[in-house]
């Protein structure tokens, strides 16, 4: 990807659309946790990926979890709740809808808590849930 960024900057002020690109990433971010809490309203309006928001298939969620969690739950068995997505295609949707439903925590954030850094490198093989999550790093301190 680093050999397109030029390209891609290109575009993007072409398009007149605000950006900001990371040249590279040294730290790994693990935010989620096993221990569901009921600070979700907390966690998410402090979190920087809800301000950053996914398209996927026709839809759109404030951060990338959503879409991701089905991933996490087939993988480790868990049942997780997939939710914080609308439609893109839902009848009478409009933006100001749109924009409440990307600004209202959601039932997943009571798995997220404050980043915790640490130095990127291989993960294990198979992958550990303590690869994914951070309940041994800070404790079950929500």
């Amino acid at each position: 990807m680093q050999s397109k960024i030029p390209q891609l900057e290109n575009l993007l002020k072409e398009k007149n659309v605000d950006f900001v690109i990371r040249k590279y990433a040294e730290k790994f971010i693990i935010k989620h946790t096993l221990t569901q809490h009921n600070k979700q309203a907390e966690f998410f309006f402090r979190c920087s990926r809800a301000n950053c928001h996914f398209l996927y298939d026709g839809k759109i969620a404030a951060c990338c979890f959503p879409f991701m969690v089905k991933y996490f739950n087939e993988y480790f068995n868990k049942d997780w709740k997939q939710d914080g997505i609308t439609d893109l295609y839902e009848k009478g949707l409009t933006a100001e809808k749109i924009k409440r439903k990307l600004m209202t925590p959601f039932e997943l954030c009571r798995h997220c808590t404050d980043h915790v850094m640490i130095d990127w490198g291989a993960n294990s093989h198979p992958s550990l849930i303590t690869d994914w999550t951070n309940d041994h790093l800070i404790g079950n301190n929500v």
